[in-house]
């Protein structure tokens, strides 16, 4: 992934990144929002927060937050 994200420049790890984060969270927003929670938008919210958080993910491109990103996919889709 650190790799495709350095052939798009400067900002190709930021813009991968965004974009991984950003599906995860549609993709949350959405389940919830099928099993009809009280405020769907909450969990998601928290997620996407606690994964753009410095102190949780120490950074961009990191091993934990990739690794969040594509298990939320994978058990969501």
């Amino acid at each position: 992934m650190n790799y495709f994200g350095l052939l798009l420049g400067p900002w190709g790890l930021w813009i991968i990144d965004t974009l991984l984060a950003s599906l995860a969270t549609m993709l949350f927003f959405r389940t919830c929002r099928q099993y009809r929670l009280a405020l769907p938008w909450l969990l998601p919210l928290v997620f996407h927060l606690l994964l753009r958080n410095y102190q949780v993910c120490r950074g961009i491109g990191m091993t934990r937050e990739y690794t969040a990103v594509f298990q939320l996919i994978f058990l969501l889709s």
